[in-house]
Order: C-alpha cells, then structure tokens, then sequence
C-alpha cells in the first residue's frame, strides 16, 4: 500500500507514448489553417466529431510521427492570456529554430526565443532553446531545439506571455 492506502498493481503498467491530444478552437478553418500552413500538420480526417457532453466538430492532423492532434470547435474552455500552462511541446532541429523565428513573423505569430538560465552557455556552444507562441485560439505552443547554437538573440529566464497575445478575429493577415 501506498500513503494513499491504494495498492499498487501486481506488475508494471506502461504508458508507450503519445498518441494524440485535443485543443480547444473557435473557427475549424482558421485553426485548421494555422496548423497546416503554419505548423505543417498534414490532415488526418475532417469531419471528426469528438464524443463529450455535446458532439462537437473537429479535425484530426497528424503533427509528427506518431502524434495526432485534434482541433475541437467549441464557444467555451479558454484560458487567461496570461496563463503559461498548459502548452504542447514539439521537438525541432536547432538549425531550423531562425528559420521558425522568421516564418512565424511572416505568419505575423508572435514569438518569444528563450533560453533557461541553466541552459546559459558560451556563445557558439550547442545548448536547449525554446520558441513559445499561441495558436489564434490562445493555445500555447513551444517549439524546443536541444542543439542551438548559443548567442544573445534568446531570452534568457522567464519570458513575458502578454506580447504574445494577438487576436483570433484579426489573424490570418490579409496583405
């Protein structure tokens, strides 16, 4: 028994990997432009319904091997601006992280690099690196290099999530 007074099982559960998670969306097309076009998620199945109190409409992608998300149209379940968790993590090459930094300005998503003050090394030195932004529907995103090249264009600490903010109705840009 555990402090809890639960036994534990006779043998080790094992939980494999991740399969897919759902995110919250207002508009089905925007977010299902945002996370093909900005993203790169490939489409799974349109016209998904997620089971819940309500049916809801959803799209399924996949994202990257072996991880599915999907986008569940709802009125409803949005957290504050200011809350930094929780928020999906994708793996990325470090030599892909200024390619990201400027295609997600050219999307007009605003971004914060940062690097975590135990991560702090000498210039040129290979350390981990985060790239966060939302989705149009306030999701927070963080995009995760292992193997960026230290310099001083990254934050370094805690980052400030209120410019990050930027409003669904407005996105995509127009021009």
């Amino acid at each position: 028994m555990n402090a809890s007074g639960f036994r534990r099982p006779d043998h080790t559960l094992e939980i494999e990997g991740v399969h897919r998670f759902s995110l919250p969306v207002r508009n089905l097309a925007k977010a299902e432009l945002f996370y093909t076009q900005v993203l790169g998620g490939d489409i799974v199945e349109r016209n998904a319904i997620e089971m819940g109190r309500w049916e809801s409409p959803g799209v399924r992608l996949q994202m990257c091997s072996g991880v599915e998300v999907v986008l569940v149209e709802q009125g409803y379940g949005w957290l504050p601006i200011d809350s930094t968790n929780p928020h999906w993590g994708f793996a990325i090459p470090g030599a892909d992280v200024d390619t990201w930094v400027k295609h997600l300005e050219e999307w007009r998503v605003p971004s914060a690099l940062v690097v975590r003050d135990h991560y702090v090394v000498e210039n040129g030195v290979p350390t981990r690196v985060e790239l966060h932004f939302l989705d149009p529907d306030g999701n927070q995103i963080e995009l995760v290099a292992w193997d960026y090249p230290m310099n001083d264009q990254a934050w370094r600490g805690r980052y400030d999530p209120w410019p990050l903010y930027y409003s669904y109705a407005s996105w995509p840009p127009q021009d």
